[in-house]
């Protein structure tokens, strides 16, 4: 993908929602960091713009996608610690909460453990954990996104929400301009 077509999409997606207090939150370091990106389709949308963003600052990037999934599945990976031994990331970010948002209130209740359960296997890792919320979901949000934002420390949680991502017929997954536009604003972020 080309890098002037990731960040001229910023524009269409604004900038709301890129400040953080100074000293806070996750960083890249161009040349240095080792990123990995893990998550559900909106993830799978994230990586190719967001490799390209990578490459152009000397960044080890790896993104692993997995459509449809939750936080209760990714908490159970078997596979999940050697997924990020095989990245060595210094970086993890989760992009999930899309799916989450669609579950019953009952199967939502269930998943409180498994987000906590997430977050401390891959804080284990030593790796910095950050969260990429989902865009704004245009029908059948149960509450998911604001729960998981309430569990994420403010400074690791990119909110999407009020981003204007191109989206394609579903309505819910970005066109290919909005998901570069969206990872030129995830990259500002962690810049």
């Amino acid at each position: 993908m080309n890098r002037a077509v990731i960040w001229s999409a910023l524009a269409v997606a604004g900038t709301v929602g890129l400040a953080r207090w100074l000293g806070q939150g996750p960083r890249v370091v161009p040349g240095q960091s080792r990123v990995l990106l893990l998550g559900d389709s909106m993830a799978e949308a994230l990586i190719p713009p967001m490799k390209q963003l990578a490459k152009d600052d000397r960044i080890a990037f790896h993104g692993v996608a997995v459509r449809g999934s939750t936080v209760q599945q990714w908490a159970r990976r078997a596979d999940l610690e050697q997924i990020v031994n095989a990245a060595k990331p210094d970086l993890i970010l989760v992009a999930l909460g899309t799916n989450d948002a669609h579950l019953t209130p009952a199967s939502l209740a269930s998943e409180a453990p498994a987000l906590q359960a997430l977050l401390k296997r891959l804080r284990k890792t030593g790796a910095y954990v950050a969260w990429v919320g989902p865009p704004k979901i245009m029908r059948g949000d149960n509450g998911a996104v604001d729960w998981i934002r309430s569990a994420v420390p403010s400074a690791d949680y990119y909110d999407s929400r009020s981003l204007l991502i191109g989206r394609g017929p579903d309505r819910l997954h970005p066109t290919v301009r909005g998901a570069a536009g969206w990872a030129a604003a995830i990259w500002r972020w962690l810049r």
